[in-house]
């Protein structure tokens, strides 16, 4: 069981459309549990020209992949956030300064009972972070307020 949550992505140079690797690569894990979740995420950046990247995350055992593929339910979603079951997504902070200490990047992982928020800081092609259940009410004026709208 992991002690402390963590979350790790690192930046694949040599990804690009032709190819179609995805750009980040890297894992969570919550504290407390045993299952870890691979994350792939491809970049790109939006129409109001933050960075953001969408992929999947999904558990590293196959038998824990193919389980929560099958199972499922109805949840409450973070503001502005529709993810598929394995779906994340992972937003730039453009409000993140070295004064305030917000993470650079935040963003979300859909687990089958639940969803995920990531946030990372950027260290050169590294972002770490920590990973948590995402608590509906709980987050209060944080970056996702600013979020554009997904649809899975």
């Amino acid at each position: 069981m992991a002690e402390k949550a963590r979350f790790i992505l690192q930046f694949d140079r040599s990804a690009n459309e032709v190819n179609r690797r995805p750009n980040l690569k890297g894992e969570y894990q919550l504290a407390g549990e045993d299952t870890k979740y691979e994350v792939s995420l491809w970049g790109g950046v939006s129409q109001n020209g933050t960075l953001v990247a969408r992929g999947h995350a999904t558990p590293e055992n196959a038998s824990d992949a193919i389980r929560a593929r099958a199972s499922g339910e109805t949840i409450e979603a973070p503001p502005r956030i529709d993810l598929k079951i394995g779906e994340a997504v992972l937003f730039e902070n453009t409000r993140a300064t070295p004064e305030n200490k917000q993470p650079k990047y935040f963003g979300y992982a859909r687990e089958p009972n639940r969803y995920v928020k990531l946030s990372g800081w950027e260290h050169g092609r590294t972002i770490t972070g920590t990973a948590e259940p995402y608590r509906p009410g709980a987050n209060g004026g944080e970056p996702a307020l600013d979020t554009p709208k997904l649809k899975g």
